[in-house]
């Protein structure tokens, strides 16, 4: 009788040290390493930047928030993944390496373009180089458009 209680015991506590060991999460095995994780509140300035104009843009796991200053005034933009914004967007994150991210941004509601069509979803995709110290973006309507932003985390307005 003993031997079968140690029985029991020995095969319930390898069925603990089974199911509890290793880590479940396998679709998130670079979590720590990721764009949003590693670059969590990074700012990067626009290339087109002057005294007259300029925009910023960060991003963090939750979203991304840009700022833009022209005519002497500044507003801001704050973007919720998966949420709609005010202009009846919705971002979602579709990759987060190290160094690339790519966000896919579908129209909800408010899809007239103001011409008689309808917005379509595209997608950006910003990849990092020069140590994250330049941001490359690319808008899936205009592949061919690279606009190049530079690592300034004393910018925004």
């Amino acid at each position: 009788m003993k031997n079968l209680y140690k029985l029991i015991f020995v095969l319930t506590l390898s069925l603990f040290i089974v199911s509890c060991g290793g880590d479940d999460d396998d679709d998130d095995v670079n979590a720590d390493e990721s764009f949003l994780v590693e670059y969590n509140g990074v700012i990067w300035a626009s290339p087109w930047n002057d005294s007259t104009e300029s925009s910023w843009i960060s991003f963090s796991p939750d979203g991304a928030f840009s700022s833009y200053f022209y005519d002497g005034v500044c507003e801001s933009d704050n973007v919720i993944w998966g949420v709609e914004d005010a202009n009846g967007d919705m971002a979602t994150v579709q990759e987060n390496t190290s160094d690339n991210l790519v966000i896919l941004i579908q129209c909800i509601s408010d899809c007239d373009d103001g011409e008689g069509g309808t917005i379509g979803d595209y997608t950006m995709t910003f990849t990092l180089s020069n140590n994250g110290n330049t941001l490359s973006a690319v808008d899936s309507d205009f592949p061919e458009e690279v606009d190049v932003w530079t690592r300034d985390n004393d910018g925004g307005c």
